[in-house]
């Protein structure tokens, strides 16, 4: 509604330009005109905003035994819906060959669960719609399933919406530490970036830290057992 309000008045700004302008009357013309532009530029802009901005995010891959075959995995967000009242959003989710299951959301609820090539997507629905402008806390925690056994393993973040920090957090069991890890990022077009993982002095946690996340780069961590 408020699109079509601003496009209406952008077409009859601009009627009454042309109507100054033959009429004689440069000043209202050009007023008008700038005008014009002006609300037309918005229109533009706002169209070209993506439907959420996400400020801080964190997620956090906790392995619950030796033998990799269980992880949960919890994801935090403070989000703010931008253009307009956000109905649902989709989590991207691509791991280790094993199954993901026992998703849990809040707010909202699952709504869909698709598989897209490599990618493990939920949908998850508001009601009601997350108003814009105001930031929502949101948690989704899923369990993944004999994702981890492997003597290599890898897990990944995909930026699905524009988020300004990122924490990447993988907590492993006791009785096993990885030996060898490193964290990189993957943009399309683009040679592998490394980075710099931190680890726990007592080798229980892998940490990596990010700022100004891109749409559609992927922010791998991997190790060996």
């Amino acid at each position: 509604m408020g699109m079509v309000v601003k496009l209406v008045g952008a077409g009859v700004l601009a009627v009454a330009a042309v109507a100054s302008f033959a009429l004689g009357y440069a000043w209202p013309g050009v007023a008008c005109a700038a005008a014009t532009v002006a609300v037309i530029a918005w229109v533009a802009l706002t169209l070209r905003l993506p439907p959420l901005r996400v400020k801080q995010a964190a997620l956090t891959v906790t392995l619950e035994g030796a033998d990799g075959r269980r992880a949960r995995v919890v994801k935090t967000q403070e989000l703010v819906p931008l253009r307009k009242p956000l109905g649902d959003i989709r989590d991207r989710s691509l791991f280790t060959p094993g199954r993901l299951d026992d998703i849990e959301v809040s707010p909202g609820a699952v709504a869909e669960r698709m598989g897209l090539g490599k990618y493990h997507i939920t949908k998850v629905v508001f009601k009601p719609p997350l108003p814009p402008g105001r930031p929502v806390n949101r948690t989704m925690s899923y369990v993944i399933y004999d994702g981890f056994a492997a003597a290599d393993v890898a897990f990944m973040f995909v930026g699905d919406y524009p988020t300004d920090e990122l924490a990447l957090t993988v907590v492993f069991p006791p009785e096993r530490r990885p030996h060898r890890a490193r964290v990189f990022v993957r943009a399309p077009g683009r040679p592998d970036k490394p980075a710099e993982v931190t680890r726990a002095p007592d080798g229980s946690s892998l940490g990596w830290r990010l700022t100004d996340v891109k749409v559609g780069v992927q922010y791998h961590i991997e190790w060996s057992w």
